[in-house]
């Protein structure tokens, strides 16, 4: 099909950049920063794509800047167009050099160290693809995948925003982590109540990390504000702090290392709860080969590494209480 140069608008990626550069910061003073520029040059170049597509994709006031209904269509198109590009580009790149394809993969460093190696062995098995594995936390593994800049990412699928999509493959328990110095590992239990870590020393991750969020809001729905005198980074840290006797930390099953425990003993947290695991990927796109290909290896491996079924009284932590 023959397309009319004349119905094509002379828009440039630099463009397209800047748009949603602005869409994300709605500051012209931010946006220039980001992209290392005047704050006149910006002004410019939008009233030039404005006048170009004969829309107002901003408003501007001495509130600042905000995004039009035309400019959500606009920027939702544009982040297509750059996305695409960067995997075609991407493709080319792979094919001149060689390669096969390659596959990104965002997830934690729990399952990046525990369970990808073995199936990125078999996945590359014949093949000649390169892989890049990107440990992340949640925020930024969901940021990921929706900027294109990982193919999928294998994280908690309960309240993702809309510009991704979830397919859960397992629920995992949260467990407490007990120092083999506490009073309570001492008995072995097999359940650890929200209460009796009322007064405890943790040892937590960030506030803003989603299993921070969901420790907390389940400790607050049995009436229990726990205590975060000690934040880190990352799951591995978490668990060698407990290690090292400096307070109990809380963490799904699945972070955890393989059984027998050495350093700590857990026990699954009473009243249960549950987070959901799974794939994420674009919304309105399923990845293509070989990314495909690998998520069905990692999808036939929860199958067979599935977690028994949530027990009738416990509860998973929903969308709507995150």
């Amino acid at each position: 099909m023959m397309i009319d140069p004349a119905a094509v608008p002379e828009l440039r990626l630099r463009q397209l950049l800047m748009v949603l550069t602005l869409a994300e910061h709605n500051s012209f003073v931010a946006t220039a920063a980001a992209l290392k520029t005047s704050q006149p040059v910006i002004t410019r170049s939008l009233q030039k794509i404005e006048r170009m597509l004969g829309v107002r994709l901003f408003t501007r006031d001495t509130r600042g800047v905000a995004i039009t209904p035309a400019g959500r269509t606009f920027t939702a198109m544009a982040e297509r167009a750059l996305t695409d590009l960067r995997a075609s580009v991407g493709a080319l790149t792979d094919n001149g050099a060689g390669q096969a394809g390659r596959v990104t993969i965002a997830t934690f460093s729990a399952f990046a160290a525990q369970t990808l190696p073995a199936l990125i062995g078999r996945f590359r098995d014949g093949r000649d693809i390169q892989v890049r594995v990107r440990e992340s936390n949640q925020a930024e593994i969901v940021e990921a995948v929706r900027a294109g800049v990982a193919d999928f990412g294998v994280a908690y699928v309960d309240g993702l925003p809309d510009t991704v999509t979830g397919r859960t493959l397992a629920q995992e328990p949260l467990y407490a982590l007990l120092p083999l110095t506490h009073p309570l590992a001492r008995r072995r239990p097999d359940l650890v109540r929200w209460d009796q870590m009322r007064d405890a020393t943790l040892v937590s991750l960030p506030p803003d990390s989603y299993l921070r969020r969901v420790t907390d809001l389940s400790a607050a729905a049995c009436g229990v504000q726990l205590r975060h005198p000690v934040v880190v980074e990352r799951t591995g840290s978490l668990i060698n702090h407990v290690e090292a006797g400096v307070g109990i930390g809380i963490l799904p099953l699945g972070t955890l290392p393989p059984r027998p425990w050495i350093g700590f003993h857990a026990a699954a947290v009473e009243p249960a709860v549950w987070v959901s695991v799974g794939l994420i990927v674009p919304a309105g796109r399923c990845p293509e080969y070989p990314a495909s290909s690998m998520m069905s290896l990692i999808v036939d491996e929860f199958a067979e590494d599935a977690v028994p079924a949530v027990r009738a009284d416990a509860y998973a932590v929903t969308p709507a209480g995150l």
